[in-house]
C-alpha cells in the first residue's frame, strides 16, 4: 500500500461575512501528487437543512455524509483527482444563513474506495468537548474530522492546536463556528474538540482508505490543508485528537 499524505499550503478557509447562499474559498493550491484526493467541510447556521452542492474549479464534488444539530449543519463533501494549482472551491445552497468553508487535500488516497464508509462517524450533543467517537483507522490510513457548533452564545479566541494536525478553524459573527483536523496512521482515533461556553455542536469522522502500491502519477506524497487561523466573530474553539 501507498500511504496516505499531507502537506500545507494556502490558506483554506473563509467566513461569510453575513448571510448567504454560496461561500467560496480562492486561497487554496493543490500540488501534483499520486492518487489525490479534496474534502471540503461546509459549517452552516441557523439550522439551514437544504442540501448544498460543491465545486472545485467548476467540477462538482461528491457528498459524503452530513450532520446536523439543534442549531446548524456540517457537510462534508470529497473531490478525486482534483485538479491542480490554485483553483475555487464553491458551496451553494437554497436559503441565506451565516457559513464557513475549508478544505484539505491528501495524497495517497485510494482512488475507487476513498472511504471506509463502515467506518463513518456522526455525533451530535450540546456541551464544550465536542467529538467524533472513534473512528476506525490503519497503518497507512488517515482520518478526518469535522466539528461544527453554534457560536451564538460567547467570545472568545481560537487557541494552539494540540496533538493532531489541525486544517482550519473559523468563526463567523457569532453564528457558527466548524474546524477540521487530521490523523495518520493509529488504529481507533477520536477526533476531540473544545469550545467554550457550552454550544449546540455536530461532528463527522471518517477512514480515509490509502491507495495501493504504484497507483496513480508516483509524484510523491502531498497534503493541502490550511494554515491556523482566527475567522471573523469572536468564538473559542480548539481541536485536539485522542
Amino acid at each position: 500500500l501507498m500511504a496516505v499524505a499531507r502537506s500545507d499550503s494556502g490558506t483554506a478557509f473563509v467566513a461569510s461575512g453575513g448571510y448567504v447562499a454560496t461561500i467560496s474559498v480562492t486561497t487554496l493550491t493543490v500540488s501534483a501528487g499520486s492518487d489525490l484526493a479534496l474534502y471540503a467541510g461546509l459549517g452552516r447556521g441557523q439550522l439551514v437543512v437544504s442540501t448544498p452542492t460543491f465545486t472545485w474549479n467548476s467540477v462538482s464534488m461528491t457528498l459524503v455524509t452530513n450532520k446536523a444539530n439543534s442549531e446548524a449543519r456540517i457537510d462534508l463533501a470529497r473531490l478525486l483527482a482534483p485538479a491542480t494549482g490554485n483553483n475555487t472551491l464553491t458551496a451553494s445552497w437554497t436559503g441565506s444563513c451565516p457559513a464557513t468553508i475549508g478544505a484539505a487535500a491528501f495524497s495517497g488516497v485510494d482512488q475507487t474506495t476513498p472511504e471506509v464508509t463502515a467506518d463513518t462517524v456522526t455525533a451530535t450533543g450540546t456541551s464544550t468537548t465536542p467529538a467524533t467517537g472513534a473512528v476506525t483507522s490503519a497503518t497507512n490510513d488517515a482520518t478526518l474530522g469535522l466539528s461544527g457548533a453554534s457560536a451564538s452564545a460567547g467570545n472568545g479566541s481560537f487557541t494552539t492546536p494540540e496533538a493532531f494536525t489541525n486544517e482550519y478553524r473559523v468563526t463567523t459573527n457569532h453564528e457558527v463556528a466548524t474546524s477540521m483536523s487530521s490523523e495518520l496512521g493509529g488504529t481507533s482515533n477520536n477526533h476531540t474538540f473544545t469550545c467554550a461556553p457550552s454550544s449546540p455542536w455536530s461532528a463527522i469522522g471518517i477512514h480515509i482508505k490509502a491507495a495501493a502500491a504504484g497507483g496513480g502519477n508516483n509524484l510523491g506524497p502531498l497534503f493541502v490543508g490550511a494554515l491556523d487561523g482566527i475567522g471573523t466573530g469572536g468564538f473559542f474553539f480548539k481541536d485536539r485528537l485522542h
